[in-house]
């Protein structure tokens, strides 16, 4: 089947996604691959390298760039995009977090 997903306007943002090697945050991260988006995948330092490794070539395979990078979101505040240029968020930043603590929330740079 193909979808156009060009109404989305994510062609080439970059897009950050917790959670990316199961379940909702896969699903997520695939999604806005196929949407044109490059994708962070925010994956914790233990466990589900062989899951995370499949998401990133997965998304490669679709001519879209995913760095995968070793993340704990309880220490959010360091991981915050535009963090390392204070008062200047990125437009093309969106945030796309599938960790149970709450639900799922946009950054409000998109």
């Amino acid at each position: 089947m193909n979808v156009d997903y060009s109404s989305f306007g994510l062609r080439d943002k970059i897009a950050i996604v917790t959670g990316p090697s199961q379940g909702i945050g896969r699903a997520i991260a695939i999604g806005l691959a196929q949407a044109g988006a490059h994708l962070v995948l925010a994956k914790h330092p233990t466990g589900r390298q062989d899951e995370i490794k499949q998401v990133q070539s997965e998304i490669e395979r679709m001519d879209r760039k995913a760095l995968v990078v070793r993340t704990d979101v309880s220490e959010a505040p360091r991981f915050a995009p535009g963090s390392t240029r204070p008062g200047k968020p990125s437009a093309a930043w969106i945030f796309w977090s599938t960790m149970p603590a709450g639900p799922a929330t946009r950054s409000p740079w998109m």
